[in-house]
């Protein structure tokens, strides 16, 4: 979505942004809390599962991730922060190249007035020099409302003539030629369906789709690629090749009786 507002704003570049997804809008995306009823099920939500894992004693892990307008963004918890400074440090020590939204109501300063009678460190800013302590989050909102990605960038463009939205249309590979890529294949309404592109083709699907669709594209480990049938187009073994542990979310059974008699189970934690 980011890509595509940026990148129409010059009137002689046409973009064509494919999602496979719905258009991320009404209240199920705008209304914050709605995000209880997208994480767990499959509402805007790819709901990935792992197979068993060994260290979970065969279970599965949960991976929600956004499939609609503003990918993961339109269903997430809406925190706005950066990551820690020795982060950004140690990418910089690498030779990498290292370059406020707030919210304010009387629940929040009680807790805030709590927290700093009971000594914890209270911080103005988590995304400041120091991040740890007791606070308010930054959030993604606007007017109270989730501002995902695509309301952020793509809606306030959507009239540009010179941009195309394509919802419910999955990509299904890139269309690779001599090295080159030149269009993409998709699936939209049950046909299979393909657009060329005069200058690039820009892939961004996300940590676990990305390398996915490079993959069924023909580019990755070409021993992997040969064993689903997949003409290799470019041998690149690092891709999918990476070990880094996910954010897992998962479902328990609760029972909570609180003071108003209300039993709530299947809490999300």
């Amino acid at each position: 979505c980011v890509l595509a507002g940026r990148l129409s704003e010059n009137p002689q570049v046409s973009v064509c942004l494919l999602e496979a997804g719905g258009a991320g809008e009404g209240w199920k995306v705008e209304v914050p809390c709605a995000a209880v009823i997208s994480i767990p099920t499959k509402i805007n939500n790819w709901a990935f599962e792992t197979v068993p894992q060994k260290g979970l004693n065969g279970r599965k892990g949960y991976q929600p991730r956004g499939k609609c307008l503003g990918g993961s963004s339109a269903i997430n918890a809406m925190v706005y922060i950066r990551g820690h400074r020795q982060d950004y440090d140690d990418w910089a020590a690498l030779g990498n190249t290292v370059i406020d939204l707030r919210s304010d109501n009387p629940l929040q300063q009680k807790y805030i007035a709590a927290a700093k009678e009971q000594g914890y460190r209270i911080l103005d800013d988590f995304n400041g020099e120091e991040q740890e302590g007791l606070g308010v989050y930054q959030v993604t909102h606007i007017n109270g409302e989730r501002c995902s990605s695509a309301r952020a960038y793509l809606f306030p463009h959507r009239d540009r003539k010179n941009l195309t939205v394509e919802t419910h249309a999955q990509t299904q590979r890139i269309l690779i030629e001599n090295g080159v890529a030149v269009g993409v294949e998709y699936k939209q309404g049950g046909q299979l369906k393909q657009i060329f592109a005069r200058r690039e083709v820009l892939l961004s699907a996300g940590a676990m789709q990305s390398p996915q669709i490079l993959m069924l594209s023909g580019v990755g480990d070409q021993q992997e690629l040969a064993q689903h049938g997949i003409e290799v187009k470019q041998h690149l073994p690092g891709v999918v090749k990476f070990k880094a542990p996910l954010a897992y979310l998962f479902q328990v059974q609760l029972i909570y009786l609180n003071k108003l008699g209300v039993i709530v189970k299947n809490a999300v934690v």
